[in-house]
């Protein structure tokens, strides 16, 4: 009888204490073990997270949260609040939330590359040649100026305001505004 009793408390004692690690499911996309791909996509507890870590589950143990870190030096315990993990457990979700919204979606993103059908319907205006020419000539202008500054050597500010100041498409709207 003894033998059956202190058997029994054996059991008790050993489920009871059992009881008291209990493994966190932080969301069911993640499961009970966080590992890199997840932290990285998931921006998971990222102030105690680093790169070196190579898994971690999450424990409660005696109404406290512990997480343990399986990194490439080791299992390291670090305490955290219940706060870190429903927030964590929300930015998850809210992620998971966002990802279905997009799939459901159908815009730009939901192209089928293999019919020209559903490509976006819009026509590239192109430039005519006095509108080249313009371009050419402010280039060559802006180019002419810029070098005048780097030989005075003028950097940063003082360069910027030297090439607005010396260009004539800015004296022209200067002149246009002071006219209005």
């Amino acid at each position: 009888m003894k033998i059956v009793l202190s058997c029994l408390f054996a059991f008790i004692l050993y489920t009871s204490s059992f009881s008291q690690d209990k493994l966190i499911v932080l969301h069911s996309v993640i499961g009970d073990t966080i590992d890199q791909q997840e932290q990285s996509d998931f921006i998971l507890f990222s102030d105690i997270l680093d790169h070196s870590f190579v898994s971690a589950t999450i424990h409660c143990e005696n109404a406290k949260y512990v997480m343990h870190i399986h990194s490439v030096s080791g299992l390291k315990l670090v305490n955290i609040k219940e706060e870190d993990v429903l927030e964590n457990s929300k930015h998850v979700d809210k992620l998971v939330q966002y990802f279905k919204f997009l799939t459901k979606k159908k815009d730009s993103l939901n192209i089928n590359l293999r019919t020209a059908d559903n490509w976006p319907k819009f026509q590239s205006e192109l430039l005519d040649v006095a509108q080249k020419k313009k371009i050419a000539q402010e280039a060559r202008e802006f180019f002419m100026v810029n070098q005048d500054a780097e030989e005075c050597g003028l950097i940063g500010i003082d360069k910027e305001n030297y090439i607005k100041v010396n260009s004539k498409s800015f004296l022209a709207k200067f002149l246009f505004e002071m006219l209005k």
